[in-house]
C-alpha cells in the first residue's frame, strides 16, 4: 500500500482533499495511511486516545475472527478539528469497513 502523510487541517479545520484540484470530486479521498500514522496524528487528547483504543480493539477482533485483509475509511468529526469547530470532543470514529 502506498501511504502518504496525513496533512494538517485546512482553514475550514478539516482535512484537505487528496488532489486539491477538485474538492468535490471522487478523487478527494481517501488518504492511504498506516494505522501508526493515524494514531500519531489523531491521538491528541485523552478522549481521542480512548476512541482509538476502541478502534484498535475492533480491528483486533476482526483479526482474531480471521479477517486479515481489507481496510477502513475513517470519517466524521474524528477526522476534523471538531474541538475548534464546535467546542466539543468527537463522539465516535465513523468508519466504513471494506473487506
Amino acid at each position: 500500500m502506498n501511504v502518504v502523510p496525513i496533512p494538517a487541517w485546512n482553514d475550514e479545520r478539516v482535512l484537505p482533499p487528496v488532489t486539491g484540484r477538485h474538492p468535490v470530486s471522487m478523487e478527494r479521498s481517501p488518504y492511504r495511511v498506516s494505522l501508526i500514522a493515524l494514531v500519531e496524528r489523531f491521538a491528541t487528547s485523552l478522549h481521542r486516545r480512548k476512541l482509538l483504543q476502541g478502534l484498535l480493539a475492533f480491528r483486533k477482533g476482526l483479526h482474531e475472527a480471521g479477517i486479515r485483509r481489507g481496510f477502513q475509511w475513517i470519517d466524521g468529526s474524528f477526522s476534523e478539528d471538531i474541538e475548534s469547530l464546535e467546542w466539543r470532543v468527537p463522539r465516535d470514529i465513523t468508519r466504513c469497513d471494506v473487506p
